[in-house]
């Protein structure tokens, strides 16, 4: 099966913007750290970067600053890889639970990160770009002592949330970074669809939010539920129907391969006629 990466970028030097969007993401973190940890029995967190430390020197990738001038003081070190120095990073990143990991054969690669770090810095190219923070050996000579390699923040789905992604990412541009620019099988998806509430309305930004969580927690809970049940009934070729019938999965209306994952590119959890958030509390 091919991954499906999505992947976003931008640039906000608004600190009060990065200090609300890490508010939010961090809540939508520790549900996300605390469902996995709960899954796999290996307990995960939010990594959080309060902006204040200072990073010497990082690498970065030249995906974040092909188009920026000669003069904003990023060192070429080697083909698709520049050098920064003395910057911040200010934002939240966590790990975004995903079931399959339970089962070999639906294990998906890349990274399962999601990452809303800002970087801080005098140079104006660089301040308030998104990024993704990779850690680094300090002992690898090819990493020249660099704590970190910033990258285009980007995470692989492969069947699994890609339209919640693409509502959150929307959800992200329309009461925050309106230039925000991410990919998800096109160019910036859905990024209209909450255009008749005015980016300012909190009340709608919150209301938003909260069900896009809950959202998050029926999906994910409906795939720990397949995985779970996939291996014991792998014999059985009517299985794949009943679990997905006994726990709310929506099926292709394609033909199913066994291998495949529930849902595919009809899979739906905003359908009019699916309550989703129901018995979910508020």
């Amino acid at each position: 099966m091919p991954s499906v990466v999505a992947a976003w970028n931008g640039q906000c030097t608004d600190q009060q913007v990065q200090k609300a969007l890490r508010r939010k993401m961090v809540g939508l973190g520790q549900l996300s750290c605390r469902m996995h940890s709960e899954f796999f029995n290996q307990p995960v967190h939010p990594v959080l970067f309060d902006g204040k430390r200072r990073v010497e020197r990082a690498l970065i990738s030249n995906m974040l600053t092909y188009d920026f001038p000669e003069a904003a003081e990023v060192e070429a070190v080697r083909e698709g890889i520049g050098l920064v120095r003395q910057v911040g990073l200010y934002g939240v990143a966590f790990k975004l639970f995903d079931p399959r990991h339970y089962n070999s054969s639906l294990m998906v690669s890349h990274t399962y990160d999601v990452s809303f770090v800002f970087i801080r810095s005098s140079n104006p190219h660089l301040d308030g770009q998104l990024v993704n923070v990779i850690p680094l050996v300090l002992q690898e000579k090819s990493n020249l002592g660099c704590p970190y390699f910033l990258d285009t923040p980007e995470i692989d789905l492969r069947y699994y949330l890609e339209k919640w992604m693409r509502r959150l990412l929307a959800w992200v541009k329309h009461f925050y970074l309106p230039g925000l620019e991410y990919w998800l099988y096109g160019d910036n998806p859905y990024s209209n669809i909450y255009d008749h509430y005015a980016p300012g309305n909190a009340r709608a930004r919150n209301k938003i939010f909260r069900d896009l969580c809950k959202s998050f927690v029926a999906q994910a809970e409906s795939w720990k539920a397949y995985c779970l049940n996939r291996d014991a009934n792998n014999n059985d070729p009517f299985a794949y129907y009943r679990i997905a019938i006994q726990n709310n999965i929506f099926l292709p209306t394609r033909s199913i391969n066994p291998e495949e994952s529930p849902g595919g590119d009809d899979f739906d959890p905003d359908d009019p006629d699916r309550d989703w958030l129901a018995g979910l509390g508020d």
